[in-house]
């Protein structure tokens, strides 16, 4: 059975920053088959806990008008890989490495002592699925390897395929959640400042994005001040600038 143990600090830090790129501090103790996998993230080092994650299928196989259910299927197995990784407490094996296939047929049924010649310890699977309305629903999987026991089970309905970022962040928070014992943070959006422009005439904009960069909205034109509080400065760059840059702007909380 796969549990975590977790120092208060870092993980304060977690829910303040709610930001992919912070580095989780800890140790993970490898154990073999049947003993239990603790991660402590009080020390000094990090090693994560390996996790195969595996493209989501698409139980019914169609067109959207986001594109084919298939494509959707493993852009969001891809997203929950990121945030997982982002953590600093998880590490996605390559696919290149895995020895079995994840069909529809057999997603929710493991064969568990392939993924175990790969040396995972965690294993996500999924699918999505449009329903007649036009929503789709997405499911995500959590088994532990060695044990060979399922643990977690969640479906999550979004109102149309546009929205299968939300999707994938919403099911990574589920497997955060229950590998760690403490609240996901990837389903969060960051409210911040946007400034583009040459350095004498910068433009300041309101804007809003998901907590992985990705989505940024601008929530203002620029033609009005917009004004952000007077903090101290943290040591080094947040990681909220470093996603906006990355973006073609800089950005202040």
């Amino acid at each position: 059975m796969i549990a975590l143990t977790k120092g208060p600090t870092v993980i304060h830090l977690l829910r303040r920053l709610a930001l992919p790129c912070l580095l989780a501090l800890g140790t993970l103790a490898a154990t073999p088959a049947g003993a239990v996998i603790r991660i402590d993230i009080t020390g000094g080092s990090v090693q994560p806990l390996p996790i195969a994650i595996p493209e989501f299928v698409a139980s019914n196989p169609q067109a959207t008008p986001d594109g084919a259910l298939q494509t959707l299927s493993t852009r969001i197995s891809q997203v929950l890989s990121d945030d997982l990784k982002n953590s600093g407490l998880f590490r996605p094996l390559d696919k290149a490495a895995f020895t079995t296939t994840v069909t529809a047929e057999n997603f929710a049924t493991p064969d568990y002592a392939s993924w175990r010649t790969i040396a995972a310890q965690a294993l996500v699977t999924g699918y999505a699925k449009l329903n007649a309305d036009g929503s789709m629903a997405v499911g995500c999987y959590l088994f532990d390897v060695f044990s060979e026991e399922g643990l977690l089970q969640h479906s999550v309905t979004i109102a149309t395929p546009k929205q299968w970022r939300r999707a994938a962040h919403k099911c990574a928070d589920k497997i955060y959640t229950q590998l760690t014992g403490d609240s996901g943070y990837f389903d969060t959006r960051i409210a911040y400042i946007a400034e583009t422009g040459p350095r004498k005439n910068r433009v300041k904009r309101l804007a809003i994005m998901d907590q992985d960069g990705a989505n940024i909205e601008y929530l203002t034109t620029g033609q009005n001040l917009a004004l952000t509080r007077a903090s101290r400065r943290t040591a080094g760059p947040s990681a909220t600038s470093h996603s906006a840059r990355h973006h073609g702007c800089s950005a202040m909380i």
